[in-house]
């Protein structure tokens, strides 16, 4: 049912070849995809609206996963220091810092992307910094909240898991 069709500059219609079709899957630029593609679902044209949803399925995916990724990050850095004393604090907020550094430079290549967000670099700074700021807001949140130690306890076992499981799923296969 999913069909790709040819245009050229000309007008004329044309089909892919299956060397072509190959040549784009590897990633290798043909003449033929540098050509206007058309690609039809069911028999219609995929517009250029269908695109634009598309890229704001990504922007938004994108800023809202990284705004709630951060807000818990808050969480933990905010319970940490209120509830381990500033040593613990501080070692939890330096971890948290050396795994965000990774994540918001690959959110800033996905938004900057030509092929995914395709965002201007000072837009796309502007955003990642406004979904950064839900690090404060975590961390004000359990801060001022009236949270049983039990609860907190909890929260901060929950952080530590999921740095354990980035530790040794992520980073230490890389080492090896």
């Amino acid at each position: 049912i999913l069909s790709k069709s040819v245009h050229s500059e000309s007008g004329e219609k044309g089909t892919r070849t299956n060397d072509a079709k190959m040549e784009e899957q590897a990633g290798v630029p043909t003449k033929e995809t540098q050509e206007h593609d058309v690609v039809t679902i069911g028999g219609a044209a995929v517009g250029e609206a269908d695109r634009a949803s598309a890229r704001l399925r990504i922007l938004v995916s994108i800023l809202v996963g990284d705004f709630l990724h951060n807000f818990c990050d808050g969480i933990f850095i905010g319970a940490a220091f209120a509830y381990c004393g500033s040593s613990t604090g501080w070692s939890v907020a330096t971890g948290t810092a050396i795994h965000e550094l990774a994540q918001e430079l690959s959110d800033f290549l996905l938004l900057t992307s030509p092929t995914a967000g395709r965002l201007s670099v000072p837009v796309a700074l502007g955003l990642n910094f406004l979904s950064g700021t839900s690090i404060l807001m975590g961390a004000a949140t359990i801060i001022y909240s009236d949270v049983e130690d039990t609860s907190v306890g909890l929260v901060l076992a929950f952080g530590a898991g999921i740095y354990i499981y980035l530790a040794a799923c992520e980073c230490m296969p890389r080492v090896h």
